[in-house]
This record gives C-alpha cells, structure tokens and sequence, in this order.
C-alpha cells in the first residue's frame, strides 16, 4: 500500500505523531477482511461487528422488520446470496447460519472460507460467537465492547428482584414457547414466573385453550402480530372469542420481532423490554 506523507520537520513531533496514527489507520483498514453475510441472522453478526469498508454485501432480509440492524444495513448492498453471486463477490468471509441450509453445503465443499456460529441458545453461546466473529473479522474489540456491554446488562437484570408474575408466551399461530426454548430462558430471566413450567410445557406446542380458561397467566407475552408477512390461520386459538375477550382483560405486552429472532441472540434485549413493561404495569407484589 502506498500511503503518502507530509513533508515534516523534526521539530515537529505531533505532526509526527499524527502522520504516524493517518499510516497505522491505513494499514489496520487494509487487514480487515471483505466479507458477506448470506441470511438475515448471520446479517446481524455481520453489522454488529464489521466496520462498513468490510461488508461487499448483505443479504436481501437485511432491512426486513424482524432484522435488529436494519437501519445499519441502509445503503448497503444486498443480494440473493446464491453460490454464483457468492463465487463472483470474491469475499474472503463468508457468513452463515441455518438460515441458508440450501447454499452451506456448497460452500463449504468447495472450500469457500464460510463461518458459521456454535449452536446453542445460552447467552454464552452467543458471546462466544460474537467473540469468534470479531477475531474472525479482525475486530475483536468492537467484539469485546459489544459483550461487555452486556455483561453489565444482564448482570442489572439478575440483581433484580424476581417478580410474582406467571408469564406465557402466544404466537400468532397459537403456539406457545415451553421450557428448552429461549422465549422460555427470556421468561425467567426478565424476573417472572413461567406458565410453561408450571404446567410442564415442553419445547413448542399448541396452547390449550381448556388450560388458558382455567388456569390464565397474569401476563401476556405475544410477537411477530404486527408483521405484514406473519399468517394468521383461521384455526388459530388467537382468533378464539374467549381468548381475544381474555388478552382484553390480561395484560399483554408485544415484543419487537427484532429481538426475539436469531434463537434469543437478542435476549437481553427482549427481557430488558419485558422487564420495563412489568415495572410499569405492576407493583412489587406482582400486581396490576
């Protein structure tokens, strides 16, 4: 790389010092790698890390509603991430969660240089993978500040005092998130009480309308409802009378999309969010 200087004297030490900090910029932008990221997931390592000279492209859900960086990816490129598109970018990363099963296997037995995080839901896991991805990045310590960040954040939240509130979560589908799942991790972590755990709801399942009338949880934890490419079947426990009149009654919060996607990558966010909503809405007794 070519770097072109000023003519300086000696007397001039913070000149020097200046010119010295304009070449170490210069060299520090020439090593970090260009790279894509090829699912909305892997978009969000990708924006949260990379400094903007990095990203050839990201991928066409990017600015989607349900991508928490969407704002971050205005104005970048975005694409298909197909094998070709990949193959004619030329990057020297490539970025990928389950999100694009269809084009990993191909990457990667090609020998495409292709990262993919460690599975698992724990906001461990997720640190370790934001800490990989900075070094894989070249920026570690964006990395580190992200994650001490929050440390301090999820340290606030498990100094709070827990809440006497039974939590249960409601897809638009009718669903509901059963312990093992990270919407069930949120629950407890934000300080209340699970209705999964107490009715040992396991995993994903439909949610017993039978269960919700005789047994209703204080509060009501529901997403995704005002996305535009959400459906909503007509057999949906959410479209039952009984339950519309009791989501009338209960309170019920709607958490962002953005923060209960990627696998509870968000999680913090998401039960700062719900944690907020109950300090509101209740009192120390957990109630209304």
């Amino acid at each position: 790389m070519n770097a072109t200087l000023p003519i300086l004297k000696k007397e001039s030490p913070i000149l020097w010092a200046v010119a010295f900090i304009i070449l170490m910029g210069s060299f520090a932008r020439a090593e970090l790698p260009k790279a894509v990221s090829i699912d909305y997931c892997a978009d969000q390592y990708l924006l949260a890390l990379a400094d903007p000279s990095q990203i050839i492209a990201v991928s066409n859900s990017a600015t989607d509603q349900h991508s928490f960086y969407r704002k971050k990816a205005a104005g970048l490129k975005r694409f298909a991430a197909t094998a070709e598109q990949i193959i004619a970018m030329k990057p020297e990363i490539v970025i990928g969660t389950d999100g694009a099963y269809n084009v990993l296997p191909f990457l990667m037995r090609y020998d495409i240089n292709t990262v993919v995080p460690k599975y698992g839901r724990g906001i461990n896991t997720h640190f370790e993978n934001l800490a990989m991805y900075g070094d894989v990045l070249n920026r570690s310590d964006q990395a580190n500040e992200i994650i001490e960040n929050y440390q301090i954040r999820l340290e606030n939240l498990e100094n709070k005092s827990r809440q006497n509130i039974t939590v249960a979560y409601l897809t638009p589908s009718g669903f509901t998130a059963g312990t093992g799942t990270f919407i069930d991790d949120i629950i407890k972590l934000s300080g209340l009480n699970s209705f999964a755990e107490k009715h040992n709801i396991k995993n994903w399942q439909p949610l017993s309308l039978e269960l919700m009338l005789v047994s209703p949880p204080d509060l009501i934890i529901s997403s995704f409802f005002d996305q535009d490419d959400v459906h909503i079947s007509h057999w949906s426990l959410t479209r039952h009378p009984e339950i519309r009149k009791m989501i009338s009654k209960i309170p019920t919060v709607s958490v962002p999309g953005d923060v209960l996607s990627c696998s509870g990558l968000f999680s913090i966010e998401a039960a700062e969010y719900i944690r907020n909503f109950t300090d509101q809405s209740f009192n120390k007794k957990g109630e209304k």
